[in-house]
């Protein structure tokens, strides 16, 4: 969902995967904020001072229209609880231009970020839309985590952008240089009961390539990207709760654990904010 330089989903519950190297330097806890419903994603309004959360509040994830967007300050205390309802199974989240753009079942919507008013609707029926990102050109990509394919939003149309079985289960999304680094759920194509572990995947703006990042190893079960400032990138397994750090040449460290369900982060100044699906809560971690 995050765009490098700036420092800044379903939950499938599969077997961990092991890591490229051990464990090293934890980063602290800085705050837990609790009062959340099954909160899937973060986004930093560095402007107004404030953060966005998706809530989900659907345990199978289905559209029971009881998912919301909340307003919250950067020390995840609510400003406004629901300030978008009415929503299904609401996950990823970014922003731009004065718009939230969230991914849900079936749709991508577009929302005033003053208002919490739904702006535009872009659907594909059975569409399992997962994170956002906004890019520097206009451009808003969506992750569709069934079909392993990538969603785009371009110049007010809506229309598949890319779709690759080496895509399959795509969910978190970040732009590094050139590239859109994809983090996996899991290869899917045997069903979510026989799920299987996967890294991250990189696609070039420009041809389309698909490639790794950093290594072809699987890394576990993953959900959230985002930057940092030593060029490696930060990612959350779903279903065990780390957050590994990975490098581009390959190797990775688990820095803290969230809890299971540790879904799309984000980074709000010198924290790193993760929502946990299965706490109701975001723990924010000062980064090391």
């Amino acid at each position: 969902m995050r765009i490098t330089p700036h420092l800044t989903a379903a939950t499938v519950v599969v077997a961990a995967a092991t890591l490229a190297s051990p464990a090293h330097a934890q980063w602290a806890e800085a705050w837990r904020a609790d009062g959340y419903a099954m909160p899937e994603s973060v986004v930093y309004d560095e402007s107004g001072g404030a953060i966005f959360v998706t809530n989900i509040n659907s345990p199978d994830q289905s559209s029971n229209g009881q998912g919301y967007v909340t307003k919250a300050n950067t020390d995840g205390s609510i400003v406004t609880e629901k300030f978008t309802d009415g929503l299904n199974a609401p996950r990823g989240i970014d922003m731009a231009n004065g718009r939230l753009y969230v991914a849900q079942n079936g749709e991508v919507l577009e929302i005033d970020a003053t208002s919490g008013e739904i702006l535009e609707r872009h659907a594909v029926e059975n569409g399992l839309f997962n994170d956002v990102l906004a890019l520097p050109d206009g451009r808003v990509l969506i992750t569709e985590t069934m079909r392993g394919a990538i969603y785009a939003i371009a110049d007010g149309e809506f229309r598949e952008w890319i779709a690759d079985p080496a895509l399959t289960g795509a969910n978190g999304l970040l732009l590094v240089g050139d590239q859109v680094l994809v983090a996996s759920i899991g290869d899917i194509s045997q069903g979510f009961q026989n799920i299987k572990p996967a890294n991250i995947k990189t696609v070039n703006l420009q041809t389309l390539e698909i490639g790794d990042f950093g290594s072809a190893e699987p890394l576990g079960n993953l959900d959230g990207l985002s930057s940092l400032a030593d060029g490696a990138v930060l990612v959350s397994d779903n279903f065990t709760g780390d957050l590994i750090k990975v490098a581009p040449d390959g190797s990775s460290q688990t820095v803290a654990n969230a809890g299971p369900g540790a879904a799309d982060q984000d980074n709000v100044g010198d924290l790193v904010v993760v929502p946990v699906i299965q706490s109701n809560s975001l723990v924010a971690y000062t980064i090391q």
